[in-house]
């Protein structure tokens, strides 16, 4: 990956872009179906429980049994949500559910959708829900599982909850400085639109790239920035995902990041989007703001020409920090990391087997992020423990499994 391009002032890093010197508007076109199937990520929120329906919500007649009723949030409806209800069948699980497609805040007038046959999960879906706009009607698709959690309290307490989770995406081609990508917005938020920003990751949306002519694409929580073939873009979706646009970015501030330990890229994320920066000796230069690690990595090449990627991921929240331009901000990450091993109890003998030891081994990082260790891309062989008694009498060899 190119550097991005850097002027120094006095403490600070002013960032500079070689982005279009105007915006362009490109159109994305709706897509209805599994995300995960793209190779996207998908977003899922509880719906908001109800204790009982408000005056004036009726379900049809004869809708089933144990009815449940929630809303799901989203600033696309008036109302700024849309009713949810959930019924019974006679195999007592949810077998209908009746969602407010056409926001008038009754239920009596929908059709049931009824439950997907997906093994023992109450799904149902994919469910398109059209919201009046601005010229063409606003579509978005929604798939709903209502889940069950029993409690073993006394007496014992069944609560069942609404999940809503996104199923549809914005997909389209953009041309930047050239080069033709293919761009994708997906709500991870799960509430309608595709344009939220937070520190929260989970309450943000994301933006996948792909460049060339490969399939894959480069899924980054949205913010202010992104990179797109080594350069740095300032995106701006519409809200309800039909179209973006790509800005040149104004010179911003940044300051200092560095790692304690060996890493040679670091990825963070935040309001400022979801960046990727080359380490010279452990250090980087960042635009000011709050951050989260995402993931580091280190490669590196053993004397027999084997490509070793140690890659950190899954950082614990506590990890956020804040770039300034005035003083270096330090992550006390990277290489060394932390390996464990131990005994984690003994397995059950099989056919009258005498039972067996069992033993654990972990990678992890210095601030609770997971490890992962690749070799020339792939999984290398699972690591082999042995263990030799003082007088020799225990002498064995056990080969650890992945999971």
């Amino acid at each position: 990956m190119k550097r991005l391009l850097v002027t120094f002032c006095a403490a600070a890093v002013l960032f500079t872009s070689t982005a279009p010197m105007r915006a362009e508007v490109f159109p994305l076109q709706y897509h209805s179906g599994n995300p995960s199937e793209r190779g996207l990520s998908v977003g899922m929120c509880e719906a908001v429980s109800l204790a009982a329906p408000p005056i004036g919500l009726w379900l049809p007649r004869n809708a089933g049994t144990d009815p449940v009723f929630a809303k799901w949030e989203t600033p696309l409806a008036e109302s700024g949500f849309v009713y949810l209800a959930a019924t019974k069948g006679p195999d007592r699980r949810y077998e209908s559910l009746f969602v407010d497609t056409d926001g008038d805040g009754n239920l009596a007038d929908e059709s049931p959708v009824k439950r997907n046959e997906q093994g023992w999960q109450d799904v149902f879906g994919p469910i398109e829900l059209v919201f009046p706009g601005q010229g063409p009607d606003l579509k978005y698709s929604i798939v709903v599982q209502a889940r069950t959690v029993i409690y073993m309290s006394f007496p014992a307490r069944n609560v069942t909850s609404l999940l809503v989770e996104t199923a549809c995406w914005y997909e389209g081609d953009v041309t930047l400085d050239g080069r033709t990508c293919r761009v994708l917005l997906v709500d991870e938020h799960c509430n309608g639109v595709f344009d939220d920003v937070s520190m929260t990751l989970e309450k943000a949306d994301s933006i996948a790239i792909g460049e060339g002519d490969s399939e894959d694409v480069r899924q980054c929580c949205f913010g202010k920035y992104i990179q797109v073939g080594g350069k740095i873009y300032h995106p701006i979706p519409r809200r309800t995902g039909e179209a973006i646009e790509f800005a040149p970015p104004e010179p911003f501030a940044a300051g200092i990041v560095r790692l304690t330990g060996a890493a040679t890229t670091l990825r963070l994320a935040g309001e400022n989007g979801d960046l990727t920066f080359d380490l010279v000796d452990g250090k980087t230069s960042v635009p000011v703001g709050k951050w989260i690690p995402k993931s580091w990595t280190l490669t590196r090449e053993d004397a027999g020409g084997v490509r070793w990627t140690l890659e950190a991921v899954d950082f614990p929240a506590k990890t956020a920090f804040e770039v300034v331009e005035t003083a270096e901000s330090v992550l006390d990450t990277g290489e060394p990391v932390n390996a464990r091993t131990g005994w984690a109890g003994y397995s059950q003998g099989v056919n009258g087997a005498p039972a067996k030891p069992v033993y654990f081994f972990a990678i992890g990082g210095r601030i609770g992020e997971v490890m992962h260790i690749t070799r020339n891309g792939s999984r290398p062989p699972v690591p082999v423990l042995h263990i030799r008694s003082d007088n020799g009498a225990y002498d064995e060899s056990v080969a650890f499994e992945y999971g």
